[in-house]
């Protein structure tokens, strides 16, 4: 899928964990400072969590928040929070397969399942992902190159198979689908950069940027999929990402 929009969407993914909370902040800082549009899960700025502290980065540029409330509600509702847009998302933990679709590259800092998944979404989705945490270094590697099929395994059983009440999402949302995507990842799609303590927020960023230019673009691929019960939701973010997004 192609966008007529000139910012990249890039997600940040991770857990509350050491160093990655004031790592996502700088994120956020330099998403902004190259005039593109951050993703997360979060609702507002603050210090407490990796997404809304990377929120709190970004300041006053655009930014998209896939939030999933400790109750989930009875449908999926949207609204705009200062510069921010901000999806009520009603799929639970299915909905990182929301985030991992709507942007066109993701960062993924120290995390557990829930990060994992929305990183194994990305990726079998096509996004370029970078890496940044020791963690990736130790069991990346062995759970995509070597048995994509635990990879697929372990991000669905985080969040759980899609009901019969959501047959479009079945769809797109389940092990073969997710597997079959990740055994046709372009070997240049993800890249390792090492502890939040060494990589630099800056070069992070810059990597997916320029590689995005590449003749093969991967940037822009980042769209809303079909999901029962969205079409509104889905209506008023193509309004507001147009607006945002030029």
């Amino acid at each position: 899928m192609t966008n007529n929009r000139a910012k990249a969407i890039i997600a940040v993914f991770g857990g509350d964990i050491g160093e990655a909370v004031p790592y996502a902040e700088r994120l956020g800082i330099v998403i902004a400072d190259r005039k593109q549009i951050l993703l997360t899960g979060g609702k507002r700025p603050s210090t407490k969590s990796v997404k809304e502290s990377a929120i709190k980065g970004a300041g006053s540029s655009p930014w998209i928040g896939v939030h999933r409330p400790s109750s989930t509600p009875k449908q999926a509702d949207c609204y705009e929070k200062d510069s921010g847009f901000v999806i009520v998302s009603d799929l639970d933990h299915k909905r990182n397969y929301l985030e991992a679709a709507l942007c066109d590259a993701a960062v993924g800092l120290t995390g557990e399942k829930g990060t994992y998944s929305e990183i194994v979404f990305a990726l079998s989705l096509h996004r370029l992902v970078a890496l940044v945490g020791e963690s990736w270094e130790k069991k990346w590697p062995v759970n995509l190159q070597k048995s994509p099929e635990r990879a697929a395994r372990a991000a669905m059983e985080k969040v759980g198979t899609v009901g019969d009440d959501r047959p479009l999402l079945r769809k797109l949302l389940n092990e073969e689908t997710i597997l079959l995507g990740l055994k046709s990842l372009p070997a240049d799609c993800f890249r390792y950069f090492g502890s939040e303590e060494d990589a630099k927020s800056e070069d992070v960023v810059d990597w997916i940027l320029s590689t995005s230019k590449h003749e093969n673009s991967l940037e822009f691929v980042g769209g809303f999929p079909v999901i029962d019960g969205y079409r509104e939701v889905k209506d008023r973010y193509k309004i507001w990402l147009a607006e945002h997004a030029a």
